[in-house]
């Protein structure tokens, strides 16, 4: 059972993160196609990140949770790695929800209308980079922390 958790974390964790950690470059791609060739692609992105990827995101825990529970007490929810692992998972969910989401969104619609405020549109990317390049470097943390489980 163990091994089929651990299958499942880690499909949801290549699925999941691997869907969003390329955002940057569909933003970049989307950019360079003004018109409706760019807006579909930042659609398909956001599309992709926020009703596939997102969903894996949420099972990474749960089945996190399930290797815990398997491992005939191994691992513990106390251990410092898996808790400071939780608390980096919270946190980049919360620069999604509160940052990455909002402002893909309005980048969109800004796109949707035509020619976009240029001010505007710079400050928007600018914030998504600062916030992507924030999750990018979260993820790597938490990846240390899985793979060399300090304090184990």
């Amino acid at each position: 059972m163990y091994d089929v958790l651990l299958l499942l974390h880690l499909v949801a964790v290549v699925v999941g993160f691997g869907g969003v950690l390329l955002n940057g470059l569909y933003a970049a791609q989307a950019k360079k196609r003004p018109g409706p060739g760019g807006v579909a692609i930042a659609e398909a992105n956001f599309f992709v990140s926020n009703r596939v990827a997102e969903m894996a995101i949420y099972l990474v825990p749960l089945f996190g949770f399930g290797l815990i529970g398997a491992s005939d007490s191994a691992w513990s929810l106390s251990d410092s790695w898996i808790l400071g692992a939780l608390v980096l998972y919270v946190i980049g969910l919360l620069n999604a929800k509160l940052v990455l989401q909002p402002t893909n969104r309005r980048v969109i619609e800004m796109m949707r209308d035509g020619a976009p405020d240029e001010a505007a549109m710079n400050a928007a990317d600018k914030r998504m980079a600062a916030a992507g390049g924030f999750a990018h470097l979260i993820f790597l943390v938490i990846m240390i922390l899985m793979i060399w489980k300090p304090g184990a």
